[in-house]
């Protein structure tokens, strides 16, 4: 009879003649996908016979995390998940709702959430508990909450098992790597199927919105690559050096060895989002330290993983010369700073290199970077794998964990330079000159006419975004929070979104307006993928 469930058979490995137990096993077996239950019970027996039966217990609630839902398993699809959600959603709005005490009504949906795995809306901001509240009767927030947190769980026990790694499964197991090719599927169809509308009755498909926008991974990487060249230039026009740098997290953090491609012995658990939050912690400190001196730099952070999903950064830096060894210091001290003596850590934690421009630029530098984690132009295999699979599973790594992958440091805010390349003029003065060199496509001269000081706060630069607060209230009864609409500057206003859209189901008989009718209205984007061409 054993043969006739793969759990009960795993688990008579551990439990051979305790009926009870080996149930009680199989049980746990059965919240995983199908493939992890043989190295799951191998470990379980493993741990039994080293620490005995409640240590090995222990890890397996570790395993599990904080998922606990009784009538779904981690295995689940993607079907069973929405359902489940839409199931949950529909309990919440029979509850009961006094509208004075709204706290109280949060407080009692909030168990029921974290007892369904989904951790609840965090009531600070602008969310109100009454928004709070909202959100988990809504089936579209349940949903997305559910998928987080299923996506996170089982990448934890992939992890802890060894089923991530370069021997394995490169960056994030199959299950989150086949869960984000199905979310990227969904939001083709979804791109596919609708369409914007403006209140003069333009039309627009939301497939070649996105083709022409920063959702599409190569324009993104050239806008990218722009800003990194265009910092070189400034910084070469004002004798700043170029540094490059790579911080990597304590051995603690990774699962997997990268030699022998075994389990770490030492790996605590630390999942990939953490391990995030403690190099952001760390640059924090540093940059703290750095600022109490007048030592700011600028340039751009790069996240990507490891082959077993821990995060490490890369970090382009310009500082002025007489500031180098500062910045060089300071950041080699904090990313030290903790189990810095562990073997191998002054020759892997972190690595300074100064880029010498007679062998090679800042572009090139980063270039590979950016394309691994976007589009994948220009790379090749690795370990039998495309370029186009590599910058796949870098995107789910990231959808996974919540990870920003590219941050700039210092400099003007993108944000304005991305809205004056929306409009067609601007007034004279210092917003017509900004426009100009937004409009041609040069960060360095933007940086230079935008910023008055590369060591200034940001509150203190010249140029700002204009936002308003839009009339009414959002979908979870909360004002709606202030949006960008234009730039503003020594008293003169440009306003670049001048039109309201609305989405609808596309109508197989509309006519969609295409490229000839875009005009100055959306963010125009070079039509080549070459960064040189972008700048210039």
């Amino acid at each position: 009879m054993l043969g006739l469930d793969p759990a009960i058979a795993l688990a008579a490995r551990a439990y051979p003649k305790d009926d009870r137990e080996r149930r009680w096993l199989a049980h746990q077996v059965r919240q995983f996908p199908a493939h992890f239950g043989e190295p799951l019970v191998e470990r379980f027996v493993q741990r039994t016979n080293a620490q005995g039966k409640y240590a090995a217990e222990q890890f397996l609630w570790d395993l599990r995390g904080t998922w606990t839902p009784k009538n779904l398993s981690l295995a689940a699809s993607d079907d069973e998940l929405c359902a489940f959600a839409d199931g949950l959603a529909e309990r919440f709005r029979m509850a009961i709702s006094p509208s004075p005490l709204w706290n109280l009504v949060y407080k009692e949906l909030s168990s029921h959430a974290r007892a369904a795995g989904i951790a609840p809306p965090a009531v600070r901001g602008s969310v109100s508990y009454r928004g709070a509240v909202a959100r988990l009767r809504d089936p579209g927030w349940l949903r997305r909450a559910l998928r987080r947190s299923v996506c996170r769980a089982v990448e934890n026990a992939a992890r802890a098992l060894g089923f991530v790694g370069a021997r394995r499964s490169r960056f994030v197991s199959q299950e989150s790597l086949d869960r984000r090719r199905g979310q990227l599927n969904r939001l083709a169809k979804f791109r596919r199927d609708w369409e914007a509308v403006s209140e003069a009755g333009d039309i627009l498909g939301l497939d070649a919105l996105a083709a022409r926008s920063l959702a599409n991974p190569s324009v993104r990487r050239a806008e990218f690559l722009a800003r990194v060249f265009g910092f070189e230039k400034l910084a070469r026009d004002l004798d700043h050096v170029a540094m490059f740098y790579t911080i990597t997290c304590p051995g603690r953090v990774h699962a997997v060895l990268s030699g022998s491609g075994e389990l770490n012995p030492q790996f605590d658990g630390t999942s990939p989002a953490a391990a995030q939050d403690y190099l952001c912690r760390l640059w924090g400190r540093a940059r703290a330290k750095l600022q109490r001196f007048d030592v700011r730099p600028y340039g751009f952070r790069i996240a990507e993983p490891h082959h077993d999903g821990t995060p490490h950064w890369h970090v382009l830096l310009f500082v002025p010369r007489s500031q180098e060894a500062m910045l060089t210091a300071t950041l080699r001290s904090y990313a030290l700073a903790e189990d810095g003596h562990e073997p191998g850590a002054l020759e892997h934690r972190f690595k300074a290199q100064a880029i010498d421009y007679a062998k090679g630029t800042a572009v090139a530098y980063l270039a590979k970077y950016i394309s691994k984690n976007l589009d994948a132009y220009g790379v090749g295999e690795l370990d039998g794998m495309s370029g186009r699979e590599i910058a796949m599973r870098a995107s789910a790594w990231a959808s996974t964990w919540g990870i920003r992958q590219f941050q700039q440091i210092g400099g003007p805010p993108v944000t304005i330079w991305r809205e004056l390349r929306r409009v067609g003029g601007a007034p004279a003065g210092l917003l017509a000159e900004a426009f100009a060199a937004a409009d041609k496509g040069n960060w360095c001269e933007f940086v230079r006419i935008t910023t008055q000081s590369l060591t200034h706060r940001r509150r203190q630069e010249p140029i700002k975004t204009l936002r308003v607060v839009p009339l009414g209230l959002n979908a979870y009864t909360e004002p709606a929070l202030p949006r960008v609409v234009g730039v503003q500057a020594d008293g003169q206003i440009v306003v670049t979104r001048q039109k309201e859209w609305t989405l609808r189901r596309r109508a197989e008989s509309s006519a969609t307006l295409e490229a000839s009718r875009w005009g100055k209205s959306a963010a125009r984007v070079p039509p080549s993928s070459s960064p040189l061409e972008f700048c210039q």
